[in-house]
């Protein structure tokens, strides 16, 4: 699977604020370039101020047949360089199945960002282009233990009382990915039934076939609800409400965005049928 393959796709921007995103595209998805002496300054300065409790960065990589394992182990050394609140662990995948498949690490690059024994924070694929914003938001919020979204939002998603494992299929130069990426993982921050792994489609392109992923971002729920495309928050919430089974019905916009998905994939499923 190519970049050409996949489209992006839109709705109403949430309130989750990854406005920085215009100067956090250091990493392109095929070499790595290193954070320049102001990206750095600007970084080391934000970790300072806003990094609270220590955070593990786990990268599990394989030394052979993984095209960037080596550059994902290297965008989180130079990462962690950056203050002594980020400590990186990585882990060659075949000499620790054990524990990765005990952390649930099926694919290589995986990375997961660790507070408190919470791993249920996982990204495959390298973390660039835009995603590398959502990278840098992650470490800040979960540092901080506090997920940035709403007040309102936050008091629905805590409402969740059922296991939900959310998979986001983005790519690197997709503008709309990195907000539906870090809601993802702020949900699975604001409550321990949630687990969000982000997916580099092109990377993987396997598992993007499998779930047909034709446009991006693409968000696969517990194997039964998807959707493409970005979604505003409040939906985002009802989405994950709707899932859990605390609402029986879903709003007429919910249905539509759900409806909208099925109907790509029968396109996608008629597609290789010819």
């Amino acid at each position: 699977m190519s970049a050409r393959h996949l489209s992006t796709s839109s709705s109403k921007q949430g309130s989750v604020d990854v406005s920085f995103i215009r100067s956090l595209t250091y990493v392109n998805s095929v070499e790595l370039s290193l954070l320049s002496d102001e990206d750095k300054e600007y970084l080391r300065e934000r970790f300072h101020q806003e990094l609270d409790a220590e955070v593990r960065l786990l990268v599990f990589y394989k030394s052979e047949d993984c095209r960037y394992c080596k550059e994902t182990v290297e965008i989180a050394k130079e990462v962690a360089s950056l203050s002594e609140k980020i400590r990186l662990e990585a882990y060659e995948f075949d000499k620790e199945r054990s524990m990765a498949e005990e952390l649930n690490v099926r694919l290589v690059p995986a990375t997961l960002i660790v507070r408190n024994n919470n791993y249920r924070i996982r990204w495959y694929g390298m973390p660039s282009g835009h995603e590398f914003a959502t990278y840098v938001e992650d470490l800040v919020s979960i540092s901080s233990n506090k997920p940035r979204i709403s007040e309102m939002s936050l008091r629905e998603i805590e409402k969740v009382d059922r296991d939900l494992y959310i998979r986001v299929f983005v790519t690197p130069t997709c503008p709309y990915c990195p907000r539906m990426s870090l809601m993802a993982h702020q949900a699975s921050l604001a409550n321990d039934k949630i687990s969000a792994d982000i997916i580099e489609a092109i990377e993987f392109p396997e598992l993007a076939s499998r779930y047909k992923v034709m446009g991006v971002p693409k968000t696969v729920i517990n194997e039964m609800y998807r959707v493409v495309g970005l979604l505003p928050e409040n939906l985002f919430t009802e989405l994950l409400l709707y899932a859990s089974g605390r609402i029986d019905k879903p709003s007429e916009r919910l249905r539509k965005v759900l409806t909208e998905a099925q109907l790509e994939e029968e396109v996608h499923e008629h597609g290789h049928d010819q």
